[in-house]
């Protein structure tokens, strides 16, 4: 298993995971050119993806959906009601290229790709767990309460990728306003560093072997504040990973 996070946040997101053979991308929330070139930071190309996972319709998470849908034939897997917004905000989508996800369970051949639901302020909100033999990767992001139901599907990870998104205290003693200050903690919003860090020391387990942050707020965190707070209630032995705008590298889960 691969993964690497091309770029997370509220300028865009979009993360790349090989899995049995399979070449996947979560999210698109970049324009086509801008995904090309992150890909070929990895040394990877967009002809050779196999499948698309949309997690909602917000605009840094589906930008170039409509675009992909009619320029490249990848299957597009969307929640029903993520569809009908992103084709209300953006038109002109390709549906032959569009698989709706009316059940949890999709199989890529031997790659079993499972999706739950999560609590945010758009009209569908997904994660995603990728299991091949016997590894598996959760993908958790833009989510405003931790639910039995997200614990439910990332426990038993050998590797998560999961939103932190501010420090409590930068964001009520920041330039927001009391509005969306509140919008941001609330349960449809985002999650703060200390409620990310209690939950994957909760279901933290053996098998458990990487971490990597998600969706950090460029406003109210800083990727040191992430780290440490998270670094400060995890097994030491787990490795904590920063994403941003930037692409990570490949991480080869087998080397």
């Amino acid at each position: 298993m691969k993964l690497a996070v091309l770029g997370s946040g509220s300028k865009g997101n979009c993360s790349y995971i090989e899995i049995g053979g399979k070449k996947i991308l979560v999210d698109v929330g970049y324009s086509v050119k801008k995904i090309r070139e992150k890909l070929l930071t990895i040394d990877q190309n967009l002809e050779d993806i196999d499948a698309i996972f949309i997690t909602h319709d917000h605009g840094d998470h589906m930008k170039s959906v409509s675009t992909l849908s009619r320029r490249q034939n990848i299957p597009i897997y969307i929640h029903k009601e993520s569809l009908r917004q992103i084709q209300r905000k953006l038109g002109n989508v390709n549906t032959d290229n569009i698989v709706v996800l009316e059940d949890r369970k999709v199989f890529l051949d031997n790659v079993l790709v499972e999706n739950f639901d999560v609590m945010h302020d758009s009209k569908h909100n997904l994660g995603y767990t990728f299991n091949y033999q016997n590894e598996k990767l959760s993908y958790v992001t833009d989510i405003g309460k931790i639910t039995n139901i997200v614990r439910q599907n990332c426990m038993d990870s050998d590797y998560i990728a999961f939103e932190s998104n501010y420090d409590l205290g930068m964001l009520l003693n920041g330039r927001y306003s009391w509005d969306l200050k509140n919008r941001v903690k609330s349960n449809v919003g985002h999650i703060s560093n200390d409620e990310a860090s209690t939950f994957l020391e909760n279901i933290s387990n053996n098998r458990l072997k990487e971490i990597f942050l998600l969706h950090l707020s460029e406003e109210n965190n800083t990727p040191n504040i992430a780290y440490k707070t998270l670094e400060e209630k995890i097994d030491k032995r787990i490795k904590i990973n920063i994403t941003g705008q930037v692409a990570t590298k490949l991480f080869d889960f087998k080397k």
